[in-house]
């Protein structure tokens, strides 16, 4: 008789393999023990919004027939009764599907509406309903979403993450159930809706609703952030009511920034009242688009991450203090300047673990590179992953400066290194493989020149004293490659053969899978 394994040590066994589908897939088919357990570990490849983007995404169409499946006669014969005739499925499926959902989102959800309005892969029949009516488009598609949602609802334990819908939830059976440990919480868009001010009363009843079940939501995401917003009061009473809320995603909606740049240095609405609040235990700060709120009052911070800043608005200021934090990620930011987030960096403990900065050097004081390049060096022993920026009047005095910090840094994992055009690269190549740390296993070089400033010789070099140090694969990206000689590419490709390097190629910094590895990690520290 073969070994028996009892499902808490096969729990433990899928959870090493849930990032791989192949062999989750494999699992299933061992006995009905291991398929019991795998089910909802593949589920959670099937909950991915990837699938649903698509209207002619076949995986959709056939995730939709699984869950419809699952829908309980009732159900089934309101929409019969309304004129969709839904496939007829002999046998009970083995598993209740929408139970392993963790993610309820808009875009799933109409997604499926159209798998099963717009008949194809569906098979769904439309015809006229049981009073003998034909119900318009827009009824039966919102009869069907909120079927939907109630099977969600019904059959779901527990949500993780929620996108506001445009419907009101709180009638729906177990809601409380499913929404009391709700952690990610997130507002999407307002496409659907022409008068603002209509859209605005709307949802701040659909918060109100939840601030009266949800009171755990640690990850609040707020999309598409307006003056309609800021004031919202069912927001702010959402906001107040959570327990242990700590990482607010804030994106600046483009356009209707007019108010708040008049009297942004005296204003603070409301929203932003009800998050300073929350300052205590808020600890990850992320800004899209522009500063919504002022970060100065969040003194917790752990992570801030700052993209696309293109707006005039209040925001990041000289005053800003943030002693404990870990990560700061900033890019395209082009109007903060280089020297608040100096001030910044001077006034933490030495606690930083990763710092990505995009400057532009048009407008940048070359000493502010050499002030910056000293400051981490003394301030930031535990860097994993840091942004250099060297430009050719500094070449007497930063490689020196580097090297220091090499020596310094034995954490190190990843360099960023922003060249201006007449940048002798040569002698950076040089440097990394005397005094790179063992650690170091990614080099980014980003240099808009059309013409390298390295010669054949030094990159040779270069790779044959990193192979003989035994440091390991390291991966090598560049913003430009086109610049490239046949010669220089030739030499490349034979160490990416000998096995002492990775080529690539990379247009957005934010792209680099050790970032999000390293933000992945404090996401929910």
């Amino acid at each position: 008789m073969g070994l028996i394994l009892n499902l808490d040590i096969i729990s433990e066994i899928l959870n090493f393999l849930k990032y791989d589908q192949n062999s989750l897939h494999s699992c299933i088919l061992l006995n009905t023990s291991w398929c019991k357990v795998a089910i909802p570990y593949l589920w959670k490849f099937v909950i991915n919004d990837y699938y649903f983007q698509d209207a002619n995404n076949k995986k959709s169409a056939l995730i939709t027939r699984t869950i419809i499946s699952c829908m309980t006669p009732q159900a089934r014969e309101t929409l019969r009764y309304n004129g969709i005739q839904l496939p007829f499925y002999p046998k009970k499926p083995l598993f209740n599907y929408p139970k392993y959902w963790r993610k309820l989102s808009p875009l799933q959800i109409e997604s499926m509406r159209r798998n099963i309005l717009d008949n194809g892969e569906m098979k769904t029949r439309r015809q006229v309903a049981d009073d003998g009516r034909l119900r318009t488009n827009q009824y039966l598609e919102i009869l069907v979403e909120k079927e939907l949602y109630k099977l969600f609802i019904s059959s779901c334990p527990n949500i993780h993450h929620l996108i506001l819908s445009k419907y009101s939830l709180i009638k729906f059976p177990c809601l409380t159930r499913c929404l009391e440990f709700l952690r990610i919480f997130e507002y999407g868009d307002m496409k659907n809706y022409v008068n603002e001010s209509l859209f605005s009363s709307i949802y701040s009843v659909r918060f109100l609703e939840l601030s009266e079940i949800c009171h755990n939501v640690e990850r609040l995401i707020l999309r598409k952030y307006n003056r309609y917003l800021e004031d919202n009061r069912g927001l702010v009473k959402f906001i107040q009511s959570q327990r242990s809320l700590k990482f607010v995603e804030l994106e600046y909606h483009e356009g209707v920034t007019d108010k708040r740049n008049q009297i942004a240095t005296t204003w603070t609405s409301l929203v932003e009242t009800a998050l300073i609040s929350k300052s205590s235990s808020i600890t990850h700060l992320s800004f899209k688009n522009g500063f919504c709120i002022k970060p100065e009052s969040f003194t917790n911070l752990k992570f801030l991450k700052v993209h696309g800043i293109k707006i005039w608005s209040t925001g990041l200021s000289n005053s800003c203090h943030f002693p404990n934090l870990e990560i700061l990620h900033v890019f395209h930011d082009d109007i903060t300047p280089f020297n608040t987030y100096i001030d910044i960096i001077s006034r933490t403990g030495k606690t930083l673990r990763s710092i990505v900065l995009e400057a532009i050097f048009t407008f940048e004081p070359s000493e502010d590179f050499i002030n910056y390049t000293r400051l981490i060096t003394s301030k930031c022993p535990n860097l994993r992953f840091c942004s250099f920026f060297c430009t050719s009047d500094l070449m007497n005095v930063f490689p020196k400066d580097f090297e220091v910090f090499l020596e310094t840094c034995k954490q190190l994992e990843g360099i960023i290194l922003h060249l201006d055009d007449q940048v002798d690269q040569s002698r950076f190549f040089e440097i990394l493989a005397n005094k790179a740390p063992d650690t170091l296993k990614l080099l980014l070089i980003d240099c808009n020149d059309e013409n390298w400033c390295f010669s054949s010789e030094a990159l040779e070099s270069f790779f044959e004293n990193w192979a003989s140090r035994h440091l390991g694969l390291l991966s090598i990206f560049f913003c430009n490659d086109d610049a490239f000689s046949n010669e220089e590419y030739d030499i490349f490709q034979k160490y990416v053969n000998r096995g002492v390097v990775k080529l690539g190629r990379i247009d957005d910094i934010d792209d680099i899978e050790l970032l999000k590895e390293i933000e992945g990690t404090f996401e929910w520290a």
